[in-house]
């Protein structure tokens, strides 16, 4: 995984993005930074924000398959057009304060 500077983004189409990997940190960290999910209540997710990022890196944060919306840390999955979609999400996530406790590559991009 390369780092990506980026530090600003926007509201985007993702579509024919797919699971990148994991990020683990809270709903409230996630909502600090990207400010409320683009969508809630979804048919496999609760909670949803899709964006680009100013180098054009396409990227969303989702969680699946949950009952209710993860408010403690959880392992947000991370999707994306490759790996790229992980480091920039970890990079603005840092470059905001957050604390990134963990992250990881989904096991079908190594």
């Amino acid at each position: 995984m390369t780092s990506t500077p980026a530090s600003t983004f926007v509201p985007a189409d993702c579509s024919g993005t797919s699971l990148q990997g994991y990020i683990d940190t809270s709903f409230e960290e996630l909502v600090q930074v990207f400010g409320a999910p683009h969508i809630e209540g979804g048919d496999k997710t609760t909670a949803e924000w899709s964006f680009i990022s100013d180098d054009g890196i396409r990227f969303t944060i989702y969680d699946w398959k949950q009952s209710s919306t993860p408010y403690n840390i959880y392992s947000w999955h991370v999707g994306g057009k490759n790996v790229n979609a992980i480091s920039t999400v970890v990079s603005i996530l840092r470059n905001h304060g957050v604390n990134v406790r963990d992250y990881r590559l989904h096991p079908t991009t190594w």
